[in-house]
């Protein structure tokens, strides 16, 4: 949770929390477009996943996919299961046929050993517009 704190001109005050929730929107919009921009495409299931929900002077921007905390933070050594591994290097490695059971296999011992790198996309998103939030939230009181 993040706060800031903004200083209003008291003539701006009509309206004070409308202006705020629209502001919070727009701080959440930015939030999540860099979210999009960041995050790792596979086959874009991630990237669909991304939602935001917005209540009253409330925002949630979220991800719904199972492997979402798994790219954002990264995993601990684990083994995996061997079929995702297989599809993925198909999809991706640019390897022979013949090749991609031997890769598949390397990467899922690799796993099994030193789990996988963070890849984040949401937390530097929010690091990000964060700075920027008293100035976004400022545009709707002026």
């Amino acid at each position: 949770m993040s706060k800031v704190q903004v200083d209003v001109d008291p003539k701006t005050i009509d309206n004070f929390f409308g202006r705020l929730d629209v502001a919070l929107d727009d701080v959440a919009d930015q939030i999540f477009t860099l979210s999009q921009d960041k995050v790792s495409v596979d086959r874009g299931m991630l990237k669909k996943s991304g939602t935001v929900t917005r209540r009253f002077l409330h925002k949630v921007i979220g991800y719904d996919s199972p492997e979402a905390p798994w790219i954002e933070f990264g995993t601990d050594p684990h083994t995996p299961p061997l079929a995702p591994i297989l599809a993925w290097v198909t999809r991706k490695a640019g390897v022979s046929k013949s090749q991609i059971p031997k890769v598949a296999n390397a990467i899922r011992w690799s796993i099994s050993k030193h789990g996988t790198e963070p890849h984040p996309f949401l937390r530097p998103a929010f690091d990000d517009v964060e700075m920027r939030a008293k100035t976004i939230i400022l545009r709707h009181f002026r």
